[in-house]
C-alpha cells in the first residue's frame, strides 16, 4: 500500500507542475484541484512537497508558479543533448533531399572541424572525414558561424592569415567583413569554389537555448551540381534544416541572446530567416564547403 501511495503521490504533483501554461504562470489551489479534478487537500500537500524541493514557489497572494528548479533540470537536459546525435537525423535527412555530401561543423580557432557528415553516393562526389579541418573563411558553414560570433572569433580568423586555398578564397579582413554582412541579410552563407576548385556548397548557422551559434550546417557538391542557380532553393533548404535543428538545442526566434559580446551580430531576424537572396554574379569570396579538405556538415527535418 505504501509504495502504490508513493507512486499515486508522484503522478499528482507531476499533473500539478504540467497544469502550469505559458498563459496560466500562476495558480492557486482551487484554480488546480478543479482543473485536475482532485482534492484541494491533495493539491496543497503536493504544492508543499514541490515548493519544498524548489519546483515551484508560493506568491505573496498565496498562489503558485513553478519554480527554477525546473529551469535548472531543463539546462541539464539541453547541455545532455549532443550536438552530433541531435544533427544526425537531419544530415540523413539532407543528404537523402539533395542527394549531396551533407555536413555539420564547429568552430575552433582559425577553422571549421567537422564532426558528422553522410557521403554523396554520386560517382563524382566531394570526399571528406568527420574531424577534418578546413580555414573557416573558405567554408559556407565557417562564414555562417562567424557572421553570429563575436568579434574575437572574427579576429582569430584574420589572425589566421586568411590563406587562400583557391584563386576564389577570401584573402582580406574586407573581403570577409563584406561576406559576413550578406550572411547576417540572408540567413545563409554560399561558397562558391572557395576551399576546392569545382565545389560549392551552401550552408546556415545553429543556435542553442541561450541564442548562441554553436555550429554550422551545410550541403556541398561539384558545380555542375551545386550550380549557381539553385544557390537560393538551397539556401532556403539548408537554412530550415538549421532552424529545426536550433529549435531542438532549445533555441526560440526573437529571444536575446545570453551576455552578447562587444560586436555580436544579432540572431537572425525572421525577416532573415526567410530571406531568399541569390548570389551576386559576382560573389564574395564566400568560404565554400571544402571537398576533399572537408565539408560544413548539416543536419536536417523537413516538412
Amino acid at each position: 500500500m505504501g509504495s502504490d501511495s508513493t507512486i499515486h503521490s508522484v503522478v499528482t504533483s507531476l499533473r500539478v507542475l504540467q497544469a502550469f501554461t505559458p498563459t496560466d504562470r500562476v495558480l492557486g489551489v482551487s484554480e488546480l484541484a478543479r482543473r485536475l479534478g482532485i482534492g484541494k487537500s491533495t493539491v496543497h500537500r503536493a504544492l508543499q512537497t514541490l515548493a519544498s524541493e524548489g519546483f515551484v514557489t508560493q506568491t505573496t497572494g498565496g498562489r503558485y508558479r513553478l519554480g527554477i528548479k525546473l529551469w535548472e533540470l531543463g539546462l541539464q537536459v539541453v547541455h545532455g543533448l549532443e550536438l552530433r546525435e541531435l544533427a544526425h537525423q537531419h544530415v540523413e535527412a539532407l543528404h537523402t533531399r539533395t542527394g549531396e555530401t551533407a555536413h555539420v561543423s564547429v568552430l575552433e580557432g582559425a577553422d571549421v572541424v567537422f564532426v558528422d557528415r553522410m557521403e554523396s553516393q554520386e560517382t563524382l562526389r566531394m570526399f571528406s572525414r568527420v574531424g577534418a579541418r578546413v580555414p573557416a573563411h573558405c567554408t559556407s558553414t565557417g562564414k555562417a558561424i562567424l557572421a553570429f560570433s563575436n568579434e574575437d572569433s572574427v579576429a582569430t580568423v584574420v589572425a589566421g592569415g586568411l590563406a587562400r586555398m583557391t584563386p576564389r578564397s577570401i584573402s582580406s579582413a574586407d573581403m570577409l567583413q563584406r561576406a559576413l554582412e550578406q550572411v547576417r541579410r540572408d540567413g545563409y552563407a554560399y561558397a562558391l569554389e572557395e576551399s576546392e576548385i569545382g565545389v560549392n556548397s551552401v550552408g546556415a548557422p545553429i543556435f542553442d537555448h541561450r541564442a548562441r551559434v554553436v555550429a554550422g550546417i551545410s550541403v556541398a557538391g561539384p558545380i555542375s551540381r551545386i550550380r549557381r542557380d539553385r544557390i537560393r532553393e538551397l539556401g532556403a533548404l539548408v537554412r530550415r534544416v538549421a532552424n529545426d535543428v536550433s529549435r531542438e538545442l532549445g533555441y526560440r526566434p526573437g529571444a536575446p541572446a545570453a551576455r552578447p559580446a562587444p560586436g555580436r551580430a544579432p540572431s537572425p531576424s525572421p525577416a532573415a530567416a526567410h530571406a531568399t537572396t541569390a548570389p551576386a554574379a559576382s560573389p564574395l569570396g564566400d568560404g565554400a564547403v571544402s571537398g576533399a579538405a572537408g565539408r560544413p556538415l548539416v543536419r536536417t527535418t523537413f516538412r
